[in-house]
C-alpha cells in the first residue's frame, strides 16, 4: 500500500499504509490462512522494501516501501516493542515471520548495491 500520492490518489496515506501491512503482519502471524484454504500458510511478498524517489510516474509509485531512501522507517510495523526500532531488526522480525522474504531481501539488497556500482 502507498504511503503518500498525488491528491488524486486520496487513499494512499502513512496511514492507511500502516494499517494495512499491520493488519497483513497480524494475519500471517496468526497462520489461519485464507477462507478458501485456512490450514495452508500465505506466501506474501514484499512489493518494495524501500521507497524509490526517483522513479516516474504518480507520487505513489515512489511510496510503496517500508523504508525510506536513507533507511530510515517510512511508519512503524509494530514488530518491535522499544521505543526506537531499528532497521535491522524490523527486517529480522519479518524474516521470523517468513523465511521466505529472506530470498526476496536479498534479491533487493542486490539490486540496490547494483544501483551503487552502476555508473
Amino acid at each position: 500500500w502507498p504511503s503518500a500520492g498525488d491528491v488524486d490518489e486520496a487513499g494512499a496515506t502513512i496511514q492507511n499504509a500502516q494499517t494495512y501491512n499491520a493488519n497483513l503482519v497480524q494475519h500471517l502471524a496468526s497462520n489461519k490462512g485464507t477462507p478458501l484454504r485456512p490450514n495452508l500458510p500465505i506466501e506474501v511478498y514484499i512489493f518494495a522494501l524501500f521507497n524509490e524517489n526517483l522513479k516516474p510516474g504518480p507520487t505513489s509509485e515512489r511510496h510503496y516501501g517500508l523504508f525510506n531512501p536513507d533507511g530510515r522507517m517510512v511508519y512503524d510495523l509494530g514488530l518491535d516493542n522499544s521505543e526506537s526500532s531499528s532497521t535491522l531488526y524490523i527486517i529480522s522480525s519479518a524474516l521470523e515471520l517468513r523465511p521466505f522474504l529472506l530470498v526476496c531481501f536479498l534479491c533487493l539488497a542486490v539490486s540496490l548495491l547494483n544501483s551503487f556500482i552502476s555508473p
